[in-house]
């Protein structure tokens, strides 16, 4: 397992000190595709099966993205230097199709933290679904 790959799929280049001056801080990252998720998984570092306090397992939350390309997943990387485990923990969608916000809806409604609202500066709504 390699922890610098992991960050290059989860950062980028971007590469602030992520583990915080006790080496203790889980590193949150946002706004992955579903590429990256795959990656994650085909590598070894996100279970399939793998849920968060009750949320939908990472195969389910591939399958909602598959359905909506321009669905998000966030969520945070263990702290240990030798694990390289990566936890999802928030879905976001932004979107002007009733179809998918119904979707959504009916997939997410029983998260942690669940919002639906109209962005009014990029004329879309704003879907996000969070679990503790």
């Amino acid at each position: 397992m390699d922890i610098k790959k992991r960050d290059q799929i989860l950062f980028g280049s971007f590469n602030p000190d992520r583990y915080g001056p006790h080496k203790n801080f889980a590193p949150r990252f946002c706004d992955l595709t579903l590429d990256q998720v795959k990656t994650l998984v085909e590598n070894g570092m996100l279970d399939p099966e793998m849920d968060q306090n009750g949320s939908p397992s990472t195969r389910e939350f591939m399958e909602f993205m598959e359905e909506h390309p321009s669905a998000r997943v966030a969520g945070f990387a263990t702290f240990r230097s030798w694990d390289t485990n990566v936890v999802l923990t928030t879905v976001t969608l932004q979107t002007s199709d009733p179809m998918a916000i119904a979707t959504f809806a009916s997939r997410f409604h029983d998260a942690d933290e669940f919002d639906i609202h109209w962005d009014t500066k990029t004329s879309r709504f704003e879907c996000r679904a969070w679990w503790d």
